[in-house]
């Protein structure tokens, strides 16, 4: 997974590694609720961490868009 310079190709590449990991689509998901159990939420976060070499804070994170947003804040990229 290449470094994303924008939040569209964070939330592209965030959606893939859904898709792949749980076999959901997670367009409009909420993290736990639609995407399984906090297991898979964190295999999810952890996959994500390692990719972008950054660590994300869990706390507020409900949505897939929460992450996107997260995600795209410690890479400091603009919308």
């Amino acid at each position: 997974m290449s470094k994303p310079t924008n939040r569209a190709e964070v939330l592209s590449q965030v959606l893939t590694v859904i898709k792949n990991d749980l076999q959901v689509d997670a367009t409009e998901a909420t993290l736990v609720k639609d995407l399984g159990d906090s297991l898979d939420v964190m295999e999810v976060l952890m996959q994500v961490e390692d990719k972008y070499a950054i660590k994300l804070a869990t706390d507020g994170l409900n949505t897939v868009a929460d992450l996107v947003n997260n995600i795209a804040a410690e890479l400091k990229l603009a919308s």
